[in-house]
C-alpha cells in the first residue's frame, strides 16, 4: 500500500497513542543488476497534529 494523502491510489495512516511500530517493505524494480542482500535507507516522516 502506498502511503499518501488518500488521493489516487494512496492511503492515509492514522495512529493513536504515543508510539507505534510500523513494518515497511520495499521492492526493487525488475531487470536491475543488483545483488541479493539487505539494503537500508532513511525515511522522512511528517507528523501533522
Amino acid at each position: 500500500m502506498v502511503w499518501g494523502d488518500g488521493a489516487a491510489t494512496s492511503a492515509t495512516v492514522t495512529l493513536s497513542g504515543s508510539s507505534a511500530v510500523i513494518p515497511l517493505y520495499g521492492i526493487v524494480a525488475p531487470r536491475q543488476n543488483v545483488s541479493a542482500g539487505i539494503y537500508q535507507d532513511i525515511i522522512v516522516v511528517s507528523i501533522v497534529h
